[in-house]
This record gives C-alpha cells, sequence and structure tokens, in this order.
C-alpha cells in the first residue's frame, strides 16, 4: 500500500528537498511541523514515502490537522476516494475526516483509531561534558524565549541569580548545568493550564544533553514521567528558588537525574521512533482498516460536522446579545 504525505504548499515541498539534500537543518522545524519532520527522517532510513500536492485516489493518506479542511473539500468532490487518512495532530482535533489520528501526546483520548506516537527530538544534540555537576553555575530557559514569563526578566530574578553566584541565559545554552521549561509561571499567579505552545520534544532534549530540567507542572508533561529523577516540577517561583538551590547543594541528586536522563533518552532515539512509524503503517492500519467508514458515510459526517458548527455559531450569537 502506497503512502503519501500531503504537503499542498510548494515552497514546504522545496524545503524538504533542499533538506534532503543537505542544504539546510530540519531542526529548523518546530511542533507544528511535525509532518515534515517526519517525512524527512522516515525518508533518511529508507522508508518508502511520496511527497504530493494532491489527493490520491487510495493508499494511505498522511496530512497536518491544519490541512483538515483542504482534505474535506476533496473528499465532497471525489466520491470514490478509497483513501486511508492518517492526521497528524500536536493537540486534540476535531476533524471528522481522519480515519486515523496520530498523536505525540499519552493523554490524548486513545482508542483503536487514535494512536500515540513519540515526537522527535531535535537533531544534532550530545551530551553535554559537565556530567558531574559539581558545581551548577549555568542555567538556561529551553523553548521560545517570546514565551517566557516576564519575571524572568525582572531585576528580582536577575539579583536572586546573582547572590546565589548562577548565571541564567533566556535561551538554549549548550553549557548548562540545568534546563528550566516554565515559560507561564509568576509568583501571584502560580502555573498556567495552556500547554498548547509548549514542545514535548524539550524534556527530551534534556534527557539527551544530560542536564536536569525543571519543568511546568502539567499533564502534557507529567504523563512521561517514569521516576522522581525524570524531572522537577513546580507550581510557582519559590518552588522553583528551591529545586534550584536543592540541585545546587545536592550534586549526587544533580548527577542521578543526569544518568537518569540518559537512559530516559534512549526510548526516543530516532530509530525507535522510527519502527512506531513503519509498524503503524505496516503492521496497524492493515488490521485496523478493514471496518473504516466509506467515503459515502464521510460526506455525512463532513455535513454533520458543517451543521454542528452552524448551530454552534447561532447558539453563541444568542447568547451575546
Amino acid at each position: 500500500m502506497d503512502i503519501t504525505f500531503y504537503i499542498p504548499e510548494q515552497h514546504e515541498i522545496d524545503k524538504v528537498l533542499e533538506l534532503e539534500s543537505g542544504k539546510d537543518d530540519v531542526s529548523m522545524y518546530g511542533e507544528e511541523n511535525w509532518l515534515i519532520k517526519t517525512c524527512l527522517i522516515l525518508r533518511f532510513e529508507g522508508v518508502a514515502l511520496n511527497l504530493s500536492q494532491e489527493v490520491p485516489d487510495e493508499g494511505i493518506l498522511v496530512y497536518q490537522s491544519k490541512h483538515a479542511e483542504l482534505i474535506r473539500k476533496t473528499l465532497k468532490k471525489e466520491r470514490k476516494n478509497k483513501s486511508i487518512l492518517v492526521e497528524i495532530v500536536s493537540n486534540k482535533s476535531r476533524s471528522y475526516v481522519a480515519d486515523f489520528k496520530v498523536s505525540p501526546s499519552w493523554n490524548y483520548r486513545r482508542d483503536r483509531k487514535q494512536i500515540y506516537i513519540p515526537p522527535w527530538s531535535t537533531p544534532g544534540l550530545e551530551p553535554n561534558k559537565k556530567t558531574k555537576r559539581e558545581v551548577l553555575k549555568v542555567i538556561a530557559f529551553i523553548g521560545d524565549g517570546l514565551k517566557l514569563d516576564s519575571f524572568f526578566f525582572s531585576k528580582e530574578w536577575e539579583e536572586w541569580i546573582r547572590a546565589h553566584d548562577m548565571i541564567f541565559y533566556h535561551e538554549n545554552n549548550s553549557q548548562a548545568d540545568l534546563f528550566i521549561a516554565a515559560p507561564s509561571m509568576s509568583s501571584d499567579k502560580g502555573i498556567g493550564n495552556n500547554h498548547s505552545q509548549k514542545q514535548i520534544s524539550l524534556l527530551y532534549d534534556g534527557w539527551t544533553i544530560g542536564v536536569p530540567v525543571v519543568i511546568l507542572h502539567g499533564e502534557v508533561y507529567r504523563e512521561f514521567r517514569k521516576s522522581p529523577l525524570d524531572f522537577i516540577e513546580v507550581m510557582n517561583i519559590e518552588e522553583l528558588k528551591e529545586a534550584i538551590l536543592k540541585l545546587k547543594r545536592d550534586p549526587f541528586f544533580c548527577s542521578a537525574m543526569v544518568e537518569n536522563g540518559f537512559e530516559r533518552a534512549r526510548e526516543y532515539r530516532n530509530d525507535v521512533i522510527t519502527q512506531y512509524w513503519i509498524d503503524f503503517f505496516y503492521n496497524y492500519i492493515p488490521v485496523h482498516s478493514t471496518k473504516l467508514r466509506s467515503n459515502i458515510s464521510r460526506r455525512i459526517l463532513i455535513h454533520l460536522r458543517i451543521l454542528y458548527r452552524a448551530f454552534y455559531y447561532i447558539i453563541s450569537t444568542n447568547r451575546n446579545k
């Protein structure tokens, strides 16, 4: 069965070809481009995949949630289309088009049509050479610095860091002794609950490099915890400070987190995740695709979805009056 990755934008296909030729770095792609990274890495690993701007008549079609509407419009015109639709989602999606959905989160509601596959870790990461962690001095924020809470730019935080003989970077630093992934904390608000902007792979990156991670409390991260050494959860700024000082004063605990991280990172190597995808395409889908709904059923669901959205809009408008 042919496997096609749906990439409707020509400039995205051109980018894939550039990356495959070694002219660019796949690490530039973030969470929303999970499909691009998956396509590149699987092709590099020898999995036979097609790239297309069109929806094929049959076979397995892999696409991102943001393109579900394009898929819907195509299916509306092509009544005899027999493609098996696989939607890659980074957050919960309400698309009714897909036959299977793939999510990087264990917390995503799973049944035989909704599958968990881990995201790819950042390419090119190497273990930090400072494995003994005799002195915790350099702290770095991992992720998008634009999403970092304003407290971490304040004079209060700067003075606290300086008073404890440490250095803080608002972005990744290869020489860091500790990673902080806490973009929505503040001393008065505690912790936010919006996880849509965080990349789960940031946790894997900390394990791979060999750096302890103090991380934002929330299901999106907690679901991956197997040991207290995986990461330290914090609820507010004061707990963050306490966690940092604990690691600074206890180098043995710090080293234990590093060694544990190296072991956890083995679970998310590219060859392991590649096997997840191969099993999904060649073993899981053939077994569970025998009872897929027909294209007529898809069309009915699509129209029901349109009616639902229209009804919801009318109700919302009336409530606001």
